[in-house]
């Protein structure tokens, strides 16, 4: 059932669970720790704030850079954080201890880091490259995931299938390629004219947005043509929680909601400030998780 706070307006939209005020920076940058009860924040500083998810209190802040963070990830797994600076300086560390694991330094600027579903490994790419880290031996070299054919363009997005075994990988092209990573044989798809701008594998397909009022699911192996899915807004992020069975989108004004599929329709609606950076429902929890360009991270309750 469409909540009323989509049909009442802004006003009535529901309020965050919790803020996360960061002591200097953006807050633009953030994740969910792998059992939900972390979140990291970073974005216009070189530090890494931790803050407990239910009370929003500022536990540790890890301060291994030197230089700007542009992307973090925590491992879904392990008790492990990938960060990378404006340098390309990558750190690997432990978000309990703040001790720094590893370091790599990456020979192009990174721009996005992903991890896989199992946790064991990061991906971490350039506007035109991808690397794999093996976090179970953290001090060996990343290795470089070499594209078959020519690059179709910046690289835009990331997302790993759920089993691990697929990369999903978006284009400022519009188009989406999908490589398996134990036959390196990929699948490529001009999705849209547009950016990719957020990709989410589900158990079965991958959902796509470029900044278009829709959403485009598509079932890389099979011959069944891609669906777009309209929205009321355009949508610049995206992602599927831990069942597939609910999908989180973010928008260009700060509006970010919960899609039921089966439903075909909003169920859920929140609202920041500036664009949406960055959206993840809570492992275990009830909670999701965005982050805008205009504003702090927040949290809101589905429940």
């Amino acid at each position: 059932m469409l909540l009323l706070s989509w049909v009442l307006g802004p006003e009535a939209l529901p309020t965050p669970r919790r803020e996360f005020v960061m002591p200097e920076g953006s807050g633009s940058l953030t994740g969910f720790s792998r059992n939900g009860r972390l979140v990291g924040v970073s974005g216009g500083t070189s530090q890494v704030a931790v803050f407990q998810t239910g009370t929003g209190l500022l536990l540790r802040t890890y301060r291994g850079h030197q230089q700007p963070v542009v992307a973090f990830a925590f491992s879904p797994r392990l008790d492990t954080v990938v960060s990378v600076d404006a340098s390309g300086q990558a750190h690997a560390w432990n978000p309990e201890t703040l001790t720094t694991l590893a370091r790599w330094q990456a020979p192009a600027g990174i721009t996005q880091v992903l991890f896989s579903p199992d946790g064991q490994q990061a991906l971490l790419a350039s506007r035109t490259r991808r690397w794999l880290w093996n976090l179970r031996y953290p001090t060996a070299e990343p290795a470089e995931l070499e594209f078959n054919g020519p690059v179709v363009g910046d690289i835009t997005a990331l997302s790993f299938s759920t089993d691990g075994t697929r990369l999903a990988t978006g284009f400022e092209t519009g188009t989406v390629l999908v490589q398996d990573l134990k036959t390196r044989t990929h699948q490529q798809m001009a999705l849209f004219r547009t950016p990719v701008q957020g990709l989410s594998f589900g158990r079965d397909s991958l959902l796509a947005v470029a900044g278009t009022p829709e959403f485009r699911s598509w079932h890389p192996g099979t011959s069944t043509p891609p669906h777009s899915q309209p929205l009321e807004q355009p949508a610049v992020a995206i992602a599927f929680d831990e069942d597939a069975q609910l999908v989180l989108l973010g928008s260009p004004t700060g509006l970010t909601s919960v899609w039921s599929p089966p439903e075909k329709q909003l169920i859920f609606t929140c609202q920041g400030k500036g664009r949406t950076r960055f959206v993840q429902f809570q492992p275990e929890g009830s909670l999701i998780l965005a982050a805008f360009t205009e504003d702090r991270a927040k949290t809101w309750n589905l429940q």
